[in-house]
C-alpha cells in the first residue's frame, strides 16, 4: 500500500533548513568579527582585495556601481519597505505581511548599527574614495546588511501566493541585487571586503530566522513534520455513514482504495468452510433410494403380475 507523505517539504525546509541556515550564517558571522578583532581592525585580505579593485576601475564601472550602491541607502531602503508595505495591505487587507516586513528591517538595522558601535572600525582612508565620505563606522556594511535584508523580504513576501518559478525568479534577482550592492561598497572605497561580507552573513542569519518565525507562526504549520509512514487516525465527521473503512480515501491517498474492516468482510458458507478445513462436503448425486423392508420383494412381485405369470 502507498501512502503519501502527510506533510510538504515545504515544512521540513521550515523546520530544519531555514533555522540551520540562519545558525550556520551567525556563527560564520561571529568567526569574521573575531578575526577583525584579533587583527586589529584591517589585515591581508583586505589590503589586497582593496589594491585589485582599485587598478580594476573604469569610466563605465564607477558609473553604474555609484547607481547600484544607492539602492542600498537607508532612504532607498525606508521608502522601498513603505511602498511594499502598502501594497501588502491593500493586497490582502490584513497587516500581518507588512508588519513582518517593516520588523524584520528594523531588526536587521538595529543589529547593524549596534554591531558597528561595538567594534568601532575605522573606514578606509579617503584618498582612493570615490564619493562622499561616511562620518560612521565600517563594521559591518550598513549598505549591505540591511539592503539584503529588505531586498530579500520584499520578494518573498510579495511573490506570496505565486508560482514556484516566479518566487524563485524573485528572490533570486533579490540576491543578486544585495551581492552588487556589496561589491559597489568595495570598488567605491567605502568599506574593507571584511565589512561587506559580515553584512552579507548578518543578513542571511537575520532573514533564515525572520522567516523560521513566520512560517512557525502560520496556522497551517503549528506542528513540526509528521513521519510520512503514518496515518493519522480518523478525526471523525470526516467519512460518510456507510462507508466501512476506518480511514477516509483523503487520509489514505489518492492512489489508495481503502480496505473494509474484518468485520464488514464476506463470511464463507458451511460448504466452503468444510473445504478449508480439508474435507470435502458430501456429493449428492440424486434423490436417495428407497428403504427395502421385509415384504419388499414379495409386494414388487404383486405388483407386477406380468412378471408373476412368465414364471410360472
Amino acid at each position: 500500500m502507498t501512502r503519501t507523505p502527510t506533510r510538504t517539504t515545504s515544512a521540513w525546509s521550515t523546520w530544519l533548513t531555514l533555522p540551520v541556515a540562519s545558525g550556520l550564517c551567525f556563527v560564520s558571522f561571529i568567526a569574521v568579527l573575531g578575526i577583525v578583532l584579533a587583527t586589529g581592525g584591517v589585515d591581508l585580505f583586505d589590503t589586497t582585495v582593496r589594491t585589485i579593485v582599485v587598478a580594476g576601475r573604469g569610466s563605465a564601472l564607477t558609473a553604474v556601481a555609484t547607481a547600484v550602491t544607492t539602492l542600498g541607502s537607508f532612504p532607498v531602503l525606508v521608502g522601498a519597505a513603505g511602498l511594499t508595505a502598502a501594497a501588502l495591505v491593500l493586497q490582502d487587507r490584513r497587516l500581518d505581511r507588512a508588519l513582518f516586513l517593516l520588523g524584520g528591517m528594523a531588526v536587521g538595522a538595529g543589529t547593524v548599527y549596534l554591531v558597528k558601535v561595538a567594534v568601532a572600525r575605522p573606514r578606509p582612508a579617503t584618498g582612493q574614495l570615490l564619493g562622499s565620505p561616511s562620518s560612521d563606522y565600517s563594521f559591518p556594511s550598513g549598505h549591505t546588511g540591511n539592503g539584503t535584508i529588505t531586498w530579500v523580504l520584499v520578494a518573498v513576501l510579495l511573490t506570496v501566493g505565486a508560482r514556484a518559478g516566479i518566487r524563485r525568479l524573485a528572490v533570486v534577482a533579490a540576491i543578486v541585487l544585495s551581492a552588487s550592492i556589496g561589491f559597489s561598497r568595495v570598488y567605491l572605497g567605502y568599506h574593507w571586503a571584511s565589512d561587506v561580507i559580515a553584512g552579507w552573513l548578518l543578513a542571511a542569519a537575520v532573514i533564515c530566522l525572520a522567516l523560521t518565525v513566520r512560517e512557525t507562526m502560520s496556522p497551517h504549520n503549528s506542528e513540526p513534520p509528521h513521519n510520512s509512514d503514518q496515518i493519522p487516525a480518523d478525526p471523525g465527521g470526516d467519512r460518510p455513514a456507510d462507508d466501512p473503512s476506518p480511514y477516509s480515501p483523503t487520509q489514505l491517498g489518492p492512489n489508495v482504495d481503502p480496505q473494509p474492516p474484518p468485520s464488514a468482510q464476506p463470511q464463507p458458507s458451511a460448504g466452503q468452510a468444510s473445504t478449508a478445513g480439508g474435507r470435502p462436503p458430501p456429493q449428492v448425486c440424486g434423490p436417495p433410494a428407497p428403504s427395502r423392508g421385509p415384504g419388499a420383494g414379495r409386494a414388487g412381485s404383486a405388483s407386477n403380475p406380468a412378471r408373476s405369470t412368465r414364471r410360472t
